[in-house]
């Protein structure tokens, strides 16, 4: 693949009910010495994810298959190890101003959710659609208020749902008949997306666009227990945005999560208790491993958290203002994707680059997803890349 020249770029974030952009001037990559390479192991084409959009469009896998949701209908799912497409859906809902009803594409906004056999998705419109992880067959549709703004949860028999309404809903996996919905203080401006709820322990929880993670009983709704993340302030109505819309990490029974305009924090899922905080913009979210918890930050600097007690373990601004993912651990390093089409990889020691590759240029903005062996990408023009850790010779 071709090296590229570096462009600036502008961060816009996507602010409902403003139109404001952040400029943030990208670092230009630097030369160094890799000390670790990533070999191609398969590429494949699905539908963009619709990057512009600013949609939570990710991929998705269970570790036999990745799947893959586009903004114009279509779900993908293509074999982990080949790089093989299994099965395609193309999604429509009835065109209500049509004289001779015609079907039109239905605009996913959110997903897949992927567990027990099934894959969920959200659209524009509301609607929440499951399907059959093995061939794609839609189980059910159901339309919930509002459009879908995070992908969808999957587990334990149900599929827990976050709106642009700020509206918690929790449908049963069998049916996508509603268990019970919850309705949050919804914030005058907020940025678009919201984080995906995580189903564990007879529990959901979800973060909201007030900065509170909530915890629920995932059968009736009752609530566990609260924390506030990120609290207004400032004088403009953008200064106290507090959304909590970046990945959450559930791992050695604590809740991770970063919120813009807050804290990074540490939760103890069963009670509710912090245990640790410390300040942090994020809208990226966290990945977590056995001793840290990574984040970038609204400026896309990188940092690593001790997950024991908060201690900043190291901080790299070198891809600074390069619109990066959230960090993924792979192998000995943590992965993230940035603007331009680079995937990059930095130690989880001490954040020094180690190595990086690039894909066919256009922005990556979904996580990478870590399948096995395998670290996989989507980028913004709809290329699905596949790349191993390359064998070091003796």
């Amino acid at each position: 693949m071709m090296r590229r020249l570096l462009l600036l770029s502008i961060l816009a974030l996507g602010v409902a009910g403003c139109a404001t952009n952040y400029v943030v001037e990208p670092k230009p990559l630097t030369e160094y010495a890799p000390s670790v390479a990533l070999d191609d192991v398969w590429s494949t084409g699905v539908a963009s994810d619709a990057e512009d959009l600013n949609l939570p469009l990710v991929p998705a896998t269970d570790g036999r298959r990745i799947y893959v949701a586009s903004h114009d209908g279509s779900v993908t799912a293509v074999d982990a190890k080949s790089g093989d497409e299994v099965w395609e859906r193309d999604l429509e809902v009835k065109d209500l101003d049509s004289w001779f009803g015609f079907n039109q594409d239905m605009h996913l906004s959110a997903g897949p959710g992927v567990a027990d056999g099934s894959v969920a998705v959200g659209s524009s419109e509301g609607h929440v659609v499951m399907l059959a992880s093995d061939s794609g067959k839609v189980l059910w549709d159901v339309t919930v208020s509002g459009e879908v703004n995070a992908p969808p949860a999957v587990g334990a028999g149900y599929v827990a749902v976050r709106t642009s309404s700020g509206r918690l809903v929790v449908l049963n996996a069998s049916d996508g008949s509603v268990a019970w919905s919850f309705q949050s203080d919804q914030p005058d401006l907020t940025l678009r997306g919201a984080a995906q709820p995580i189903i564990a322990n007879g529990m959901v929880y979800a973060g909201f666009d007030n900065g509170k993670l909530l915890a629920f009983d995932l059968q009736n709704g009752k609530q566990h227990w609260g924390y506030t993340a990120s609290t207004p302030s400032g004088r403009s109505e953008l200064a106290r945005l507090t959304d909590i819309d970046g990945v959450m990490r559930l791992s050695d029974g604590n809740v991770y999560l970063a919120a813009y305009h807050g804290k990074i924090a540490a939760v103890d899922a069963s009670v509710g208790q912090e245990l640790w905080n410390a300040d942090l913009s994020s809208f990226k979210g966290v990945g977590v491993d056995y001793s840290s918890v990574y984040t970038t930050d609204d400026t896309s600097d990188v940092w690593a958290y001790s997950a024991d007690n908060g201690s900043v373990r190291w901080h790299q601004d070198a891809l600074h203002g390069r619109k990066l993912t959230v960090p993924v651990p792979f192998g000995d390093a943590v992965a993230v994707g940035d603007f331009e089409g680079y995937v990059h990889l930095l130690s989880r020691d001490n954040g020094s680059l180690l190595g990086r590759i690039d894909t066919d240029g256009s922005p990556i903005v979904a996580p990478p997803v870590v399948v096995g062996n395998l670290l996989v990408v989507l980028t913004s023009d709809g290329e699905l890349d596949a790349f191993r850790l390359a064998k070091q010779s003796d």
